[in-house]
């Protein structure tokens, strides 16, 4: 994927693309109205592009939120059958976030969404 600097010449033209991504957000990620919800899934688009692991440690470290808080969104993600928890087996300390198809989708769609200034 290409990078490209998204720019803006006014700040209304700014704030009115933030308002559409929240939008495009509320209606295909499970954000559940929360800022927890909207942060955890930017963190997620900023590892997959990274390349990096799902580690439920770095999602701890990474957002400015209560663990129990963090916990039980993640239950919520995985009740809701979005991503799967795991851990190797016999450990307990390490867990890794493992994302469904349909989170892998809106994850892909999300990056597009972000790179888009229309």
């Amino acid at each position: 994927m290409k990078r490209e600097q998204l720019q803006f010449n006014d700040p209304l033209d700014c704030v009115r693309q933030i308002r559409r991504w929240r939008q495009w957000e509320d209606a295909n990620l499970p954000v559940y109205a929360t800022q927890l919800g909207r942060d955890f899934m930017l963190l997620l688009a900023q590892l997959r592009l990274e390349g990096r692991p799902f580690s439920l440690k770095e999602i701890y470290l990474s957002l400015p939120y209560s663990e129990n808080g963090i916990r039980q969104h993640l239950q919520k993600l995985e009740r809701a059958g979005w991503l799967k928890l795991t851990s190797p087996e016999g450990d307990k300390r390490f867990k890794s976030i493992i994302p469904h198809a349909k989170l892998d989708q809106a994850l892909t769609k999300y990056v597009e969404i972000l790179m888009s200034t229309r």
